[in-house]
């Protein structure tokens, strides 16, 4: 019989800050970058936001895969 791995906080609270820093490290940067060069329009600041936090979380899941 397969042993229950058991849960590590430490392990889920890296995670979980790996995870959000990937999703919204890139939006939250480019909004930064954005005030000072103005190369998007501060209405599309949102949506791009959210569309970079995509491709870096398909990148991310595309490395991790390659990976195995």
């Amino acid at each position: 019989m397969a042993k229950k791995p058991i849960y590590s906080s430490i392990t889920g609270v890296w995670k979980s800050i790996k995870n959000v820093s990937i999703t919204w490290g890139p939006g939250i940067i480019a909004m930064l970058v954005n005030h000072q060069a103005e190369w998007v329009p501060v209405e599309y600041e949102v949506p791009m936001g959210a569309f970079l936090g995509l491709i870096s979380y398909f990148v991310k899941n595309k490395v991790e895969f390659k990976k195995k």
